[in-house]
């Protein structure tokens, strides 16, 4: 007998001891969580601001967390108090701190500034999990989705509601202290709605994908930079922005929605089948980096496009285009110190002065780019009207020893420009068909005559501007004249 009761009190220090250990445990990851939260409200607690934090063991290896009273700000308003924030809380070694079971009120009050209600928001969250690191103090993954969020203006009866809102982030150690990140915010169906009108757009999503950021000392200077931009001087924000762009190597983003559709109160403005814009820079560590965007829309439809434009003007209103803009060889750090010289303890405030500012960062980037030898590369270009269709595509190369300081191409590819003709000469009745069609005429005369891989026939353009300064179109000298 004696033998099962030192068993039993063996086993029992044993809880005893792990009790105490969780209970360490707690204390510390409270007082973590406590500098997490000081860190980022800022030391005059603007960003945001909190209440009590909680921390106790729960089930294995987790605990619980509550953070009492978090308010977040908002403009021309009272911060939009969120009241208490759970979630549980799991450590994954000495660093990661893994949370899920993200809990949130689902009814929030929007007050302004004197403290009366103006709106509610409303919501459902479906999942919030993720982790963070605590020596670099930033989220490192993250997989949140609220069902439902609606947002509505008490007595205009305006409203927001929005299905599937998602957000996600996962962070890839990529060793030296470097990671690659990756981004994503999306919601299936946007619907604003009000007495003025109301528009829907489906299937939105924003990413960003960005390589080999170093993370530790990027977050390093968060605190100086929103101190530089509250300062509102560009000699102090810029060299700092100099420097958190050099802890980045690679950085791509891009926003795309499906279905648009826009009405005011009496009908519709216009609807959009889809859109997308990009955008990406590579080598931001190095004295030259490669740039790149792109813009393509599909489906454009206006109702009143021929009241605006007239009947001829609208054969000619692209439904559907798109571009990708390339650049290499472009010199980003040059470009920001260029800036900064410029800008040195301008008033941001002074709108002439910001504007004779911009004057002069624009013919010193000029200049940095000729030096540099940047080469720009336009490809993909498309666009489809009712009465026209084309391609396009070109390059340029920045040249110190162009008259113009550059020299270029750009390839242009109509479908069959007689048809196009005939179809606004049909608008006999539209004044402005008359000149329309002369411009087309001109055009025509300067074509290069041909067909497509399907035998329709096409007129090509290749517009050049060589170093001498002079423009030709198919090898022609180009005088358009008065």
């Amino acid at each position: 007998m004696n033998k099962f009761w030192r068993i039993g009190l063996v086993l029992l220090i044993a809880v005893a001891a792990c009790s105490d250990k969780k209970a360490e445990q707690a204390t510390a990851l409270k007082t973590e969580i406590e500098g997490l939260l000081a860190k980022a409200a800022g030391p005059d607690k603007k960003n945001i601001s909190y209440g009590d934090v909680t921390v106790t063991p729960g089930d294995g290896d987790a605990y619980s967390v509550t953070i009492d009273k978090l308010t977040v700000p908002l403009p021309d308003a009272q911060p939009l108090d969120l009241g208490k924030v759970g979630f549980k809380l799991t450590p994954d070694g000495d660093d990661m701190r893994k949370f899920s079971d993200l809990a949130i009120p689902q009814s929030l009050t929007v007050k302004d500034s004197a403290g009366k209600s103006v709106g509610t928001i409303d919501m459902v969250l479906d999942h919030g999990t993720g982790s963070w690191s605590k020596s670099i103090g930033l989220i490192m993954n993250a997989d949140i989705l609220i069902k439902t969020l609606k947002a509505s203006q008490d007595g205009s009866g305006d409203n927001l509601t929005a299905q599937n809102v998602s957000y996600q982030v996962a962070s890839t150690d990529a060793g030296n202290g470097s990671w690659d990140q990756k981004g994503t915010f999306g919601a299936k169906q946007l619907a604003i709605s009000g007495k003025d009108g109301n528009l829907t757009a489906n299937d939105l999503a924003a990413t960003s994908n960005i390589g080999g950021i170093k993370l530790a000392e990027f977050a390093a200077l968060q605190a100086d930079w929103k101190k530089a931009l509250e300062s509102q001087k560009p000699d102090q924000a810029l060299p700092l922005l100099s420097k958190m762009v050099s802890l980045i190597k690679s950085i791509h983003g891009e926003f795309t929605v499906g279905q648009v559709s826009a009405a005011d109160a009496t009908h519709q403005l216009f609807s959009l089948g889809s859109f997308g814009f990009d955008f990406g820079a590579e080598g931001l560590d190095q004295p030259k980096s490669k740039l790149s965007t792109g813009l393509r829309y599909a489906g454009l439809a206006v109702p009143e496009l021929q009241q605006m434009a007239g009947p001829a003007g609208a054969e000619l209103a692209p439904t559907d285009f798109g571009i990708k803009l390339g650049m290499d060889d472009v010199p980003v750090p040059t470009a920001i110190d260029l800036a900064g010289k410029s800008m040195g303890g301008m008033n941001m405030s002074d709108q002439g002065a910001l504007m004779g500012a911009s004057m002069m960062i624009a013919g010193a980037l000029e200049q940095a780019l000729i030096q540099a030898s940047t080469k720009i590369n336009i490809t993909d270009g498309t666009l489809m009207a009712p009465a026209v269709t084309g391609t396009f595509s070109g390059q340029a190369l920045a040249d110190k020893a162009a008259a113009m300081g550059a020299s270029g191409s750009l390839d242009i590819v109509l479908s069959d420009l007689d048809a196009v003709i005939a179809k606004v000469s049909a608008h006999s009745d539209d004044p402005s068909a008359q000149q329309i069609v002369g411009v087309l005429q001109t055009m025509k005369g300067l074509s290069d005559r041909g067909t497509d891989s399907s035998g329709k026939p096409t007129d090509h353009f290749k517009v050049t501007l060589d170093a001498q300064g002079t423009t030709l179109v198919n090898g022609k000298p180009f005088n358009p004249g008065p």
